[in-house]
């Protein structure tokens, strides 16, 4: 049965001529044996024969028929407005400020546009602050100058955030297992312990901004639970790659190596 089944289905290709031929001799072989597949395939050739003979309906009707449905068609299609160039525009402008009464229609509102540009000017220019108020808003703060110490301290703050980030990105995962976190949670509260005490010392704008950051990390992980899923683990790194915390960390060592070098060269 099964057999006579896919035969049955091979048989529309077998008419066609589009079968391989080993699946051509397949069939051949199988309707000398099958009458049930035999009548199918004699049944079948001949719905094919005769959809084959049936002449196409559309070539029955008139050409007037094609060419009404293309009118009707042309018609009902939206209207493209051609694009106009800028000569064009030009053209239709200079035509209409010719005429006389249009001249003096043109040439009031002219004076009207000139009239309010003054009057505005006037204004903006009494509203505008002298410049010595200019140069009080603009100008920055005097920003904090961090002491040799104070940068040490930063420095060792920075290396040890540096270490812990590392080395919860490179935790390994595995869906379904705890991830022990007790260290990484001590560490995080010391952390947050040193960065609170360096945000009472005088700091550089870039220095604050990135403990700031980097707290916001130590606090995730210094709330977590010691034994912590992979989906939280996965949500701290994620905001350590969103906020780019390591390359952060590098671009302020490499400051700092920058100014202790310059401190430490003799003047010339």
């Amino acid at each position: 049965m099964n057999g006579s089944r896919h035969i049955t289905l091979l048989l529309y290709e077998y008419i066609a001529g589009t079968l391989p031929p080993d699946q051509r001799e397949e069939v051949r072989r199988h309707l000398e044996t099958c009458t049930a597949c035999l009548t199918a395939h004699q049944e079948l050739q001949e719905t094919v024969q005769h959809l084959r003979a049936d002449d196409d309906p559309a070539s029955a009707l008139p050409a007037a028929f094609w060419q009404e449905l293309l009118n009707d068609v042309s018609a009902q299609l939206p209207v493209r407005r051609r694009r106009r160039g800028a000569f064009a525009w030009v053209e239709e402008w200079w035509t209409f400020i010719s005429i006389p009464r249009h001249q003096w229609v043109v040439g009031m509102s002219a004076t009207a546009v000139l009239v309010a540009l003054l009057v505005g000017s006037w204004i903006i220019f009494r509203s505008a602050p002298a410049p010595e108020q200019v140069a009080a808003t603009v100008a920055p703060p005097a920003r904090e100058v961090s002491t040799p110490i104070v940068n040490a301290r930063i420095r060792q703050y920075l290396r040890k955030s540096k270490a812990l980030l590392v080395e919860v990105n490179n935790m390994p995962l595995q869906e379904g297992v705890p991830v022990d976190l007790s260290i990484e949670r001590q560490a995080s509260r010391t952390l947050l312990h040193e960065a609170r005490s360096l945000k009472g010392l005088p700091l550089d704008g870039r220095s604050a901004a990135l403990i700031s950051d980097l707290e916001k990390i130590q606090i995730a992980l210094a709330n977590s639970r010691e034994q912590e899923e992979t989906h939280g683990i996965r949500l701290i790194r994620g905001g350590i790659q969103e906020e780019n915390l390591l390359f952060k960390i590098r671009i302020a060592e490499t400051v700092f190596e920058r100014i202790e070098d310059e401190s430490q060269s003799p003047e010339r």
